[in-house]
């Protein structure tokens, strides 16, 4: 079976600033986001950083790893 790359898109410093903001806050946030090209999940739990790894940044929270390109909303906000 082939599995199709999905490319990382960039996202918007503003939207990362606000991530690195509710980490050093240390609040509860929850998030929506996509697994798939058809389904979505969430999570509630405080971020504790933001990574990079292979091109692509992920938001760390209480140990989930989720590519920022693929958060829906975070703490109510798209």
């Amino acid at each position: 079976m082939t599995m199709k790359k999905d490319p990382y898109l960039p996202v918007d410093p503003d939207h990362i600033d606000e991530l690195l903001r509710m980490s050093r806050l240390k609040n509860t946030v929850k998030v929506f986001y996509f697994t798939g090209p058809e389904s979505i999940d969430d999570i509630t739990g405080m971020i504790s950083g933001i990574l990079q790894k292979n091109r692509a940044e992920y938001c760390l929270i209480d140990g989930t790893k989720i590519r920022l390109d693929k958060i829906i909303t975070f703490g109510g906000k798209p």
